[in-house]
């Protein structure tokens, strides 16, 4: 009796070990040809060897990064050369009321030149020495970085430091503002909270702080105000009244979300522009 159990035992231990074998080469038939071969000296050295860096059909050299140049068509170029033939396409298209079709997608606009004014030119700066100062890099280029905190008496008083503030826009100033309470004025929206515009063209956005306020429109959705820029800082007027103008490039659509604030005024003022084609 013993040993019957014992044999019945062996047996099914052997049929279960030859289901196991009929699987495996089952699966092995169903695969493509060299699946798993693993004994291919030259294929593991290809894939091991570093690449061939881009040679460029321009200089017949490394296309170095920072170097301001980008490769259209195949063939590496200046982005300022780029930049200003697809403004002078768009410029034309407006002309005779063609629709855009200059290959820039959703997400993807022209490059800015870096000699395009000193806002951009001093943001072009800090980019290229972000390794040396990444803390100047985040605040220049990220909303998320905390600004610079704002001193109201030497804007108002030291020349220098009011040009500087002005012309070195950090975009998460619209989120530093004065604390609601006696005597503190503020910020009012001016224009309606909605605009629509055609791609390339411009409108103009406008709030109510205080006489001679900063003030700082950031845009999260692409687009660009007068400077260039996502983001501007400017002065408002001898009323209060800070203006800017803002404009979807090519490749931008839909809505563009801007805030407006100012660190004398409390609030926000938000704003949005819809781009279209």
């Amino acid at each position: 009796m013993g040993n019957n159990k014992k044999l019945q035992f062996l047996l099914t231990m052997a049929l279960i070990l030859l289901f196991g074998v009929v699987v495996y080469l089952g699966y092995q038939a169903l695969q493509p040809p060299g699946f798993g071969d693993r004994g291919d000296d030259e294929v593991a050295d290809a894939a091991a060897s570093p690449r061939e860096p881009y040679v460029s059909p321009r200089t017949d050299g490394v296309l170095e990064p920072g170097s301001g140049d980008v490769i259209a068509g195949g063939v590496e170029r200046p982005a300022t050369d780029l930049s200003q033939k697809v403004s002078e396409a768009d410029g034309d298209r407006r002309a005779s009321g063609e629709e855009a079709d200059d290959g820039w997608s959703y997400g993807q606009t022209p490059a800015v030149s870096p000699d395009a004014n000193e806002q951009v030119a001093s943001v072009y700066e800090v980019i290229e020495n972000r390794e040396r100062d990444p803390h100047t890099y985040a605040k220049a280029v990220s909303s998320l970085a905390a600004a610079d905190m704002f001193d109201a008496v030497k804007f108002e008083k030291d020349v220098d430091y009011r040009a500087s503030y002005l012309n070195t826009p950090q975009p998460s100033r619209v989120f530093q503002v004065a604390q609601p309470g006696p005597g503190v004025p503020k910020l009012r929206r001016m224009t309606p909270v909605y605009q629509e515009v055609v791609q390339g063209e411009e409108t103009q956005l406008k709030v109510r702080a205080v006489p001679g306020a900063p003030v700082t429109f950031s845009s999260f959705d692409l687009g660009r105000f007068e400077n260039e820029l996502t983001t501007i800082t400017v002065e408002a007027d001898a009323t209060g009244v800070a203006e800017v103008a803002f404009w979807g490039p090519l490749g931008k659509v839909d809505d563009v979300n801007i805030l407006a604030a100012s660190p004398v005024t409390s609030g926000q003022e938000k704003l949005i522009v819809h781009v279209t084609r």
